[in-house]
């Protein structure tokens, strides 16, 4: 996808007035004689655990608009909320496990208390990167591994950066990823449907680990990298809101070294 980025403007489209650019992408042969008439558009599953049957209101409003908005663009927003009955790790390989028999050309992974912009959302899925994170303010911080701060790598053209980690809050895995994690795993039969076993609960490992370091792990396995956008903080509501400038934070960072 292009790395272009625009600035989205207030309101409801106009019909037919793309709001943001259509990302160009390379011209792929198809043989089929059937081919669907909507196969222009590009599809992607915006995923959301949840374990108490409720999203926020932040939530629901960011998802229709953002929904409306690439829909102007030749871009499918699909809902999948999974109740975590058995963790975010098992809800987590349910999630993986159809976008890859589904064939989208991408996964979000939003918390059910997050509030964003379909700008923000736009420029995250128009990244060329494989996996890229938004850094998500929480009631315990912003998860994210940076690094060495002197050291930070970034790219010229987008100004993402590559961190060791980053939490599952807000992040996008690309087609390439979800066929790499899911293609070197095995089924398991779960809730009566065949799921890939990408990520198994902490307690396997010598320690206890989140849903989201266990998911590097397995990334770094594949040599795919993470890395975080930086110009965009994602709040969250959890009984109050929770809110935060990640581009200061780590303007101030860098500047004590």
């Amino acid at each position: 996808m292009s790395n272009k980025k625009t600035a989205l403007s207030i309101g409801i489209p106009e019909p037919n007035q793309p709001v943001f650019p259509v990302a160009s992408q390379p011209e792929q042969k198809n043989n089929s004689q059937d081919e669907s008439p909507n196969s222009k558009f590009k599809r992607y599953i915006i995923a959301t655990f949840i374990n108490d049957h409720k999203c926020s209101m932040f939530y629901t409003s960011s998802l229709c608009e953002s929904a409306k908005a690439l829909l102007t663009n030749e871009v499918v927003l699909i809902p999948l909320i999974i109740n975590a009955v058995d963790g975010k790790a098992m809800a987590f390989n349910q999630a993986i496990t159809v976008a890859w028999k589904e064939k989208v050309d991408g996964i979000i992974f939003a918390s059910p208390d997050a509030a964003w912009s379909a700008q923000e959302l736009f420029d995250l899925i128009s990244s060329d990167k494989d996996c890229v994170a938004l850094p998500t303010m929480t009631a315990k911080g912003i998860d994210i591994e940076l690094g060495e701060i002197s050291r930070l790598q970034r790219d010229k053209q987008t100004g993402e950066i590559l961190v060791k980690y980053a939490s599952l809050d807000f992040m996008y895995l690309s087609l390439y990823s979800i066929n790499e994690l899911c293609n070197t795993h095995q089924f398991i039969e779960y809730q009566g449907q065949d799921t890939k076993l990408v990520l198994q609960s902490g307690d396997v490992f010598n320690g206890f680990y989140t849903e989201s370091q266990i998911l590097k792990a397995r990334l770094m396995e594949l040599n795919i990298e993470t890395w975080v956008n930086p110009n965009h903080t994602i709040p969250t509501f959890q009984g109050q809101l929770y809110a935060s400038n990640f581009t200061e934070i780590l303007a101030e960072m860098e500047k004590k070294g």
